[in-house]
């Protein structure tokens, strides 16, 4: 199945690439994303999938577009 991923911050520079499209096996989840784009791990990211935040155990389906990006915050 066929992926696209966007990457924003320390994840962009991390994978030297803004967009990437992988091609995964059935059954892939969100978390297996990191270690095969070598992304951080030690700096806390927060994942979009066609828009709906979710967490690292959200099973992929083909088409899907996951957003990865350091969340900010501010007072």
């Amino acid at each position: 199945m066929k992926i696209r991923i966007k990457l924003y911050g320390e994840f962009r520079r991390a994978a030297a690439a803004s967009e990437v499209v992988l091609e995964l096996p059935e059954g892939s989840l969100v978390g297996d994303l990191s270690p095969r784009l070598r992304l951080p791990e030690t700096v806390y990211k927060m994942s979009l999938v066609n828009g709906f935040r979710v967490r690292d155990d959200h099973p992929l389906q083909d088409g899907d577009e996951v957003h990865i990006f350091q969340p900010v915050g501010g007072g």
